[in-house]
């Protein structure tokens, strides 16, 4: 049975960080995209997305962590994410857009 997405928003200093757990996907990602637009309102130099407590992400979160990242280069701030458990990080393998995003631990 899916869980329901959850998005906490907090600040270190002048970045913006979304911490997601749950599922990212089709019924899910209207929510990310509400967020992303809340942060991308106010953001600094960066917003950072914590995939560790993700369980299953689908295309279609793919889809809007690739949409939010080409916005982040276009307004000039960078989006960084947090690894995620290793079922997320596949569909990054998967789909050969591991080298887009900027990753951390």
């Amino acid at each position: 049975m899916p869980r329901q997405l959850e998005i906490r928003t907090s600040k270190n200093g002048e970045e913006v960080m979304l911490s997601l757990t749950g599922d990212l996907d089709l019924a899910s990602a209207p929510s990310l995209e509400r967020a992303f637009g809340e942060a991308e309102a106010e953001h600094g130099p960066a917003i950072v997305v914590d995939l560790s407590g993700l369980e299953f992400m689908d295309s279609t979160g793919l889809q809007s962590l690739i949409a939010a990242f080409k916005r982040a280069k276009a307004d000039g701030y960078a989006l960084r994410l947090r690894r995620g458990p290793q079922q997320v990080q596949r569909v990054f393998e998967l789909t050969s857009t591991v080298e887009l995003f900027e990753f951390e631990d």
